[in-house]
């Protein structure tokens, strides 16, 4: 875990380094949860942070990694995990464990972890791909991130775990 909390890390730093030039990062593939990445050290020098989860119905998935060649015995823990995604992106509660119990002691889990689940904080976009194309999920995540380029989709803004929440 203290690895993939490291890489995430240098992740974010190649973020600041572009955000002084104007330009942005767009992190994506193997799943990084949203508390993992907020609670980056280098996170707080960002402007913002937009999430989007790209998610599957249990069903599909296990036809995709069939497909894909994955080993029938391991569909459980890979559908145990997008469950617990999909749980995180709604909620900042659920089973923060996973996250914070172990790993590098840079990360700053108090940013999201003294949140209630309700918090209007916590929001990031959910992209359903169960039944997408390739394509159609391709045009979905391109039309998120002019959403968030343009401060239309939910977002993670500077200061973000210090503001308290309104009414």
């Amino acid at each position: 875990m203290q690895w993939r909390q490291q890489a995430t890390e240098a992740a974010v730093q190649r973020a600041v380094e572009l955000q002084d030039t104007g330009r942005h990062l767009l992190l994506s593939g193997d799943p990084v949860a949203a508390g993992e990445l907020l609670a980056a050290p280098s996170t707080s020098q960002l402007n913002s942070v937009a999430v989007c989860l790209l998610d599957v119905s249990a069903g599909e998935q296990t036809v995709r990694l069939r497909a894909r060649g994955d080993d029938p015995a391991v569909s459980v823990d890979h559908q145990a995990f997008a469950d617990w995604m999909r749980h995180h992106a709604r909620d900042p509660t659920h089973m923060q464990h996973v996250l914070s119990g172990t790993g590098w002691q840079e990360m700053r889990w108090e940013r999201w972890t003294t949140m209630c689940s309700d918090d209007p904080r916590w929001s990031m976009e959910v992209v359903d791909t169960s039944n997408l194309s390739v394509a159609d999920v391709a045009a979905r995540v391109v039309a998120w991130a002019r959403r968030a380029l343009a401060g239309d989709a939910p977002t993670f803004k500077s200061g973000w775990w210090s503001n308290q929440p309104t009414p």
